[in-house]
């Protein structure tokens, strides 16, 4: 026997209604927790032990200030003009903005789905029927005649506005953790973008003394072989006079041919470093000016390294992998989301009439609430949730890289920078003495003890020696350089700048100020 439902009177249906919607919503309170991923997804660390400082203890480091724009502690204008020069037009860097712009797009585009959305429905009917059909046809027969309306045309119009909202109660955090996973990304893209600004910058530095370095050696080089020519001619005199032998003759030929040699290899280097500068600086090589800079600064006093936690913290390349690393495991949390009941609420806000000027007299208001939760889908969204825990198992593994990465490139650079110190110091004994050597013999030659050829032969071993000690001070310059860059060197974009070339070239400020006479360096 089946019994009656008992139908709920009009006083017991609210309550039943709000019994109902309390118990749902405690439903979903409940299971909301065990949705969410265990642990702070910001909560990630190095996959590496990291040593208690960059260097041991009982390094001996002088402290020497980290300018945030570090070419400009070696006082060299052309140096900061051309990096603006590079900053404003490269094209790689112009890419990495446009990169950045499109993960801010994204974020932006990821956070408007926490707020509902309405779309509007316009629509508009004309309709066109006869006396033939409908009504008028049935009335026609029934009167057994004909109707006075017969063949005659009736139109008739049908207008309507329609708001269709619509929200998706983001219960799970689903939204909310893809837009956290966007924001991050976005935030690992202006760090790549700065750590693309670094590079530039000191591959520049580097080109742009090695250019000075080459034309410092041109001239060096030149007065090896005006040396080397007038020892040759004086050995064609003395064997002319029989006072030496024809292997020496020989010997100071080979010597002079080696010399003259070297001089178009190095014209050849130089244009070819030019012209990568020229490159970077967004200009065709044809376009780029010569270089006639000369200048190779000191480096000073060597920087402090600091702390593991400092390093992490300026190195661009370490922040955006570390943002990488958030922002999987955020995806971790929308992955899970996904496995739980979807619940959107949508509605309709809206009128018709057959006139426009009364659509809006009189409105019809809907709104509907609907929850979905799939019941089968072949494992799909399990294997969604297992990617993105393997994604974020990756890109914690790469953050670690990137880490041990900055740690090795530190300790070489100190480690470069230490050893060209010594080698630096070697030379310059060296080169005190050869001057001393050169001195000397210019002193007996004026005495009238040696004879010139022995004088030529002093000064070009000197020459050598400085064009040894050129190139000391120059792989000073270059290690310097890259200290900075392994250190991150406190360079980054004001959080809220514009993200343009432009916005780092006007970084710049004063770039033209000469600080140095144009015989210092000048492009």
């Amino acid at each position: 026997m089946i019994l009656p439902h008992p139908v709920p009177s009009a006083e017991e249906a609210p309550g039943r209604a709000r019994t109902a919607l309390t118990v749902f919503l405690c439903t979903l309170l409940f299971l909301t927790p065990a949705c969410r991923t265990s642990g702070d997804p910001k909560a990630i660390t190095p996959p590496v032990s990291l040593p208690e400082t960059l260097l041991p203890r009982d390094a001996a480091l002088e402290t020497a200030p980290r300018p945030s724009l570090w070419w400009r502690s070696f006082e060299d204008s052309g140096l900061e003009r051309m990096i603006g020069r590079v900053f404003s037009a490269n094209l790689e860097l112009r890419s990495a903005w446009h990169r950045l712009r499109q993960a801010q797009e994204t974020a932006r585009a990821s956070g408007s789905a926490l707020w509902p959305s309405a779309d509007l429905q316009l629509s508009g009917s004309r309709r066109r029927s006869t006396a033939s059909s409908g009504f008028f046809s049935s009335f026609s027969a029934a009167s057994g005649g004909q109707s006075q309306f017969a063949n005659t045309a009736f139109y008739s119009n049908d207008f309507s506005v329609q708001v269709v909202p619509s929200y998706e109660v983001d219960l799970w955090r689903r939204i909310a953790s893809s837009k956290n996973a966007a924001d991050f990304e976005a935030a690992a893209s202006r760090h790549l973008a700065e750590a693309v600004g670094l590079t530039l910058a000191s591959r520049t530095a580097e080109l742009w003394y090695t250019i000075a370095e080459l034309n410092l050696r041109e001239r060096i080089l030149k007065k090896r072989i005006e040396t080397a020519r007038r020892i040759r001619d004086l050995t064609r005199l003395r064997y002319l006079h029989g006072l030496t032998s024809l292997t020496e003759l020989e010997s100071r030929d080979q010597e002079l041919s080696a010399l003259q040699e070297l001089l178009p290899r190095l014209r050849t280097l130089r244009q070819q470093t030019r012209n990568l500068l020229a490159v970077l600086s967004g200009r065709a090589p044809q376009e780029m000016p010569p270089v006639r800079s000369s200048y190779l600064p000191s480096c000073g006093p060597l920087p402090d390294p600091g702390l593991p936690a400092a390093l992490l913290e300026r190195r661009p390349d370490v922040r955006a992998a570390l943002e990488a690393a958030i922002a999987a495991n955020y995806r971790i949390e929308a992955a899970r989301a996904e496995q739980f009941p979807l619940l959107r609420l949508s509605g309709t806000i809206g009128g018709s009439s057959s006139r426009t000027n009364r659509i809006f007299e009189d409105w019809v208001g809907s709104i509907a609430a609907s929850l979905s939760q799939s019941l089968f889908d072949a494992g799909r969204r399990q294997a969604n949730v297992e990617r993105a825990r393997a994604a974020a198992a990756e890109r914690i593994t790469e953050y670690g890289r990137t880490v041990l990465t900055a740690l090795r490139e530190v300790d070489d650079a100190v480690t470069r920078e230490r050893n060209l110190e010594d080698v630096s110091r070697s030379i310059t004994r060296r080169l005190r003495l050869a001057r001393a050597t050169f001195d000397g013999a210019r002193n007996r030659y004026a005495a009238g003890q040696i004879d010139y050829l022995e004088l030529l032969r002093a000064r070009l071993r000197l020459l050598e020696l400085e064009q040894a000690a050129l190139l000391v001070r120059r792989d000073r310059v270059l290690a310097r350089v890259a200290l900075f860059q392994a250190l991150g060197a406190d360079w980054s974009l004001a959080p809220d700048a514009d993200v343009t070339p432009q916005t780092v070239a006007s970084r710049e400020d004063n770039l033209g100020s000469a600080r140095l006479s144009d015989s210092r360096g000048s492009s």
